[in-house]
């Protein structure tokens, strides 16, 4: 806790600390303390110097104590669960004051504090704002989160600079006409329509009108000195007005209605550039924006995409569910770091082997068969290629891949990934692996080990013959699961059919006798409706796994399952398995559940 200068110009800094008695410091002039628990203000009476307080992050509702401290400029009150501010009233030198994150609902003691220039009344329940009409000296403003639906009272507030009003029901703007100073406005989350009142702010350089019903654009043509402007989330279907707006750097036009970009053309100062979720076609009026950094075109209707192959700037491009066939023009865009092509019609990905500058890459559901132009790409870290025809994976080996899908292709050897020691998560579901050339013979190679180390969740679904196949060769499949150690959860999804439970079973016990894997998850709902013997087994699975999974392991086991599998923890209707089974339990019992044989009689024993 610094202190300094105690006895006369004073700030105090207690945060996390330990704060000592505050009487001791009585004649200090600057006050910080937040994240401490404070509910009881009244040690502050005294305090009659301070000029600025600071009580974020606390419990305070009763701010009584605080109306005898005249002195203050500077007051925040962030984070507590203030309700009533009345005895704020008396604090007439307040220049600054910021009530963020309580529950207040009247705002009428601010109404004698003229001499504010920022006031902050985010997340609260605000419906009446007409005491703020007498506040003439603010210059920002923040109303964020209320429930405001009429601003006329805003009208008079004409030296505001910056004003936020997101999140609120306001419908009708013209209030905002004669606030001719400002030059950050955001509005987003309202039920805005008409945005006239807008054309007289031409000194405006940021404007936020997201998530409203605003159709026609026209009064933002007179707005030049917009450097950023976000309009998503309307019903704007032409955009000729912005060919004037030529200083935009940010401009997010993303789910409208817009078909032509044709006057997009002019701005060639963008950086950002957000138009996915359109009905674009046609991107020709791209290829003057030379300085872009990061655009967004998915979910349009683009085929061609030649007019790209200019922006040698970008870093960051998206052109998920589009009609894309050839990407040859992406082969110029050297600097890109982070590249999706997910949902095209593409197949040859031989351009991408000059993009070595890429560390993240999505190429899901195209129909790509080689990879061999990846090899080079040794920076990347992310890679997903699911759905696609993907047979061989030997040029993955050269990558130092944290991150891979490789789900639904028809990969059957996976020895190639032996050499990808920093593979964090790994997905294989959806393909026909050979265990005896995959999942055993890995055991003992580099990315084996990186499994038993750092994986918390392995998947290793594959299709129903194959599983089949490889439920047969129980010392192959005890080869694998011997090893190891540190793997939460299992999955071992579409295996099996009824036929096959007894040696699933004994797949589960072998596991369990270990203690190597946690938990043992086979999801079938065949298996969990039509077979009546699941009924034996199914709830003591449950009686098992669910108590022995600590609490951060159950944690990890739902993030997977609701990241990947979308929703279902395990336990749930529709997953079952068996973690530490105790002796005499399932398979372990003295006759097995399944046949009622004797564990030396049961032909999976």
């Amino acid at each position: 806790m610094p202190v300094r200068n105690i006895a006369v110009n004073t700030e105090v800094q207690m945060g996390n600390n330990d704060s000592p008695s505050l009487l001791r410091f009585i004649k200090i002039e600057e006050l910080v303390i937040s994240n401490k628990q404070i509910a009881d203000l009244s040690p502050l009476r005294d305090f009659v110097n301070l000029t600025k307080l600071i009580l974020d992050h606390n419990d305070i509702g009763d701010i009584g104590p605080l109306s005898s401290l005249t002195e203050l400029k500077e007051l925040s009150l962030d984070y507590n669960n203030i309700g009533g501010i009345e005895p704020l009233s008396s604090l007439t030198k307040l220049t600054y004051f910021s009530l963020d994150h309580n529950n207040i609902e009247g705002i009428e003691p601010l109404r004698s504090l003229t001499k504010l220039e920022t006031l902050y009344l985010v997340y609260n329940n605000i419906e009446d704002i007409g005491p703020l009409s007498s506040l003439t000296k603010l210059t920002a403003l923040g109303l964020n989160n209320n429930n405001i639906g009429d601003i006329g009272p805003i009208s008079s507030l004409t030296k505001l600079e910056e004003l936020s009003l997101d999140h609120n029901n306001i419908g009708c703007i013209k209030p905002l006409s004669s606030l001719t100073e400002l030059t950050t406005l955001s509005l987003d989350h309202n039920n805005i329509g008409d945005i006239e009142p807008l054309r007289s702010l031409t000194k405006l350089e940021t404007l936020n009108l997201d998530h409203n019903n605003i159709e026609g654009i026209e009064p933002l043509s007179r707005l030049t000195e917009l450097t950023y402007l976000s309009l998503k989330n309307n019903n704007i279907g032409g955009i000729e007005s912005l060919s004037s707006l030529t200083k935009l750097t940010y401009l997010s036009l993303n789910n409208n209605n817009i078909g032509d970009i044709g006057p997009i053309s002019s701005l060639t100062k963008l950086e950002i550039l957000r138009l996915d979720h359109n009905n674009i076609g046609c991107i020709k009026p791209l290829s003057s924006l030379t300085k872009l950094r990061n655009l967004n075109l998915n979910n349009n209707n683009i085929k061609g995409i030649e007019p790209l192959s200019r922006l040698t700037e970008l870093r960051h491009l998206s052109l998920d569910h589009n009609n894309i066939e050839g990407i040859e023009p992406l082969r110029s865009l050297t600097k890109l770091e982070t590249l999706y092509l997910v949902y095209n019609n593409i197949e040859d990905i031989g351009p991408l082997s000059s993009l070595t500058k890429l560390w993240l890459l999505h190429l899901d559901h195209n129909d790509i068969g080689g990879i061999d132009p990846l090899s080079g790409l040794t920076k990347l870290t992310v890679l997903s290629l699911k759905n696609n025809n993907i047979g061989n994976i030997g040029p993955l080996s050269s990558l130092t891949l944290r991150i891979l899908n490789l789900n639904n292709n028809n990969i059957e050897g996976i020895e190639p990934l032996s050499s990808l020691t920093q593979l964090k998560e790994l997905e294989l579901r959806g393909n026909p692996i050979d265990i005896e050339r995959g999942l055993v013979s890995i055991k003992d190679l580099p990315v084996y080990e990186k499994v038993k180390r750092q994986l918390l969740c392995f998947d290793i679904l594959a299709k129903e013959e194959e599983g089949k196949k490889t439920l047969a060769k129980q010392s192959k499949i005890k080869g694998f699961f011997d090893s190891p150690q540190d793997l939460v959860v299992l999955l071992m999804r579409d295996y099996m059919k009824t036929d096959n439970m007894c040696k699933f079973v004994k797949m589960l016990l072998f596991v369990a006798e270990r203690g190597r894997i946690r938990s043992l998850v086979e999801h079938d709902k065949q298996i969990l409706i039509d077979d009546p013997r699941s009924d034996l087994v199914t709830p003591k699975m449950r009686s098992i796994l669910l108590p022995m999974i600590i609490e951060e392991q159950r944690d990890k086991i739902e993030q997977f399952e609701q990241r990947e599998l979308g929703g279902g923890i395990v336990g749930d209707e529709e997953y079952y398995g068996d973690a530490f089974a105790e002796e005499n339990d399932a398979c372990g019992a003295a006759k097995c559940p399944f046949h009622g044989e004797d564990n030396g009689n049961c032909s999976v024993m």
